[in-house]
């Protein structure tokens, strides 16, 4: 059972009017005493007020039975918004929960109409569940792991990893853990990771750790270890998208003499952003530094290329194309 699940089915164990022994919730979610201990913790850290009496833990009254709340049309736009995580319904454990609250949700407000929200959108392949699992227990128990992970750049191969945490980030799930093999911090996409086998080697997580911090410097998910501070100009035609959207929080604008933008950020690696520069197409120009400069000029180099088609390559779409419209 993944975590999640987990604490929402303790939660709903603790709500009875006699409550139940560690002993009792350790059997009912097929875990150890000392795992429902550090949950029970944790949940009376987020607020949950938990009592004990006589060895049996349970919620106060006042916590059972929540009172009524009152949203506005904003926030219930945005719980609607999260709750439309799709990555969450590849768990069975969560998916009726999630159904639940959504149809809480459905009904009308009485103050007012509702904005309307996309569901986030994940890009997320398919998980393996085994692996999904494998990797809770790994994490929470602090054993090192050997996963089959499928690289784009060198295909499947073994690697021996101390997991620390899964988060979703740029539309996709990943694992954050020490990678023996590099001897260092790296992410892996959960939907590349085949299998999972949880070794008997335990290891000692880094307190210090802190994803977001991790990937401070980095345009999206690619982490570097030097500081490129980034100089872009964008055309006055793309003054209101640069001006008015936030790209990364240590970004920095101003508007230049000729009604062109100037954008600065300091980035650990510069090939996420260069990718960003060449998808305007002429409208962003890299100043610095010369690294990005560089890369922008493979990339659009490599476009112009596959897209000269000569000869065969051109007579071949054209026969392609015309099929298609018969």
């Amino acid at each position: 059972m993944i975590r999640a699940a987990r604490m929402l089915q303790l939660l709903e164990l603790l709500d009875g009017r006699f409550g139940r022994s560690r002993d009792d919730l350790a059997v009912a979610l097929a875990v150890s005493e000392r795992t429902i201990y550090r949950d029970l913790a944790e949940l009376e850290g987020w607020g949950f007020p938990i009592v004990c009496q006589d060895g049996h833990y349970r919620l106060t009254a006042a916590s059972s039975a929540l009172r009524p709340v009152l949203f506005t049309a904003g926030e219930k736009s945005m719980l609607r918004y999260l709750l439309g995580v799709r990555s969450f319904e590849k768990h069975p454990e969560l998916a009726r929960r999630i159904h639940s609250l959504r149809a809480k949700l459905a009904a009308p407000l009485e103050n007012g109409g509702e904005s309307g929200v996309a569901a986030d959108l994940d890009r997320s392949g398919p998980v393996v569940p085994e692996v999904m699992t494998a990797l809770e227990e790994a994490i929470e128990r602090q054993q090192t792991i050997l996963a089959e992970y499928v690289s784009l750049s060198s295909g499947a191969r073994r690697r021996k990893i101390d997991p620390w945490v899964m988060f979703h980030r740029a539309e996709a799930w990943y694992l954050a853990g020490r990678c023996h093999e590099n001897d260092g911090p790296r992410m892996f996409r959960l939907d590349r990771i085949r299998s999972v086998r949880v070794t008997s080697d335990y290891f000692l997580r880094s307190k210090d750790f802190d994803v977001e911090g991790w990937l401070a410097n980095a345009w999206t998910l690619y982490h570097g270890d030097e500081a490129f501070e980034v100089v872009i100009w964008f055309d006055a035609s793309l003054a209101p998208l640069i001006e008015n959207a936030r790209h990364h929080e240590g970004e920095a604008t101003r508007r230049l003499e000729d009604g062109r933008v100037e954008y600065r950020v300091t980035v650990s690696h510069v090939e996420e952003i260069a990718r960003w520069i060449a998808g305007f197409g002429g409208g962003a120009v890299a100043v610095e530094p010369e690294a990005l400069v560089t890369r922008v000029r493979e990339i659009a180099e490599g476009v112009g290329r596959a897209h000269a088609l000569r000869g065969p390559v051109r007579r071949l779409a054209a026969k392609t194309m015309a099929k298609r419209r018969t």
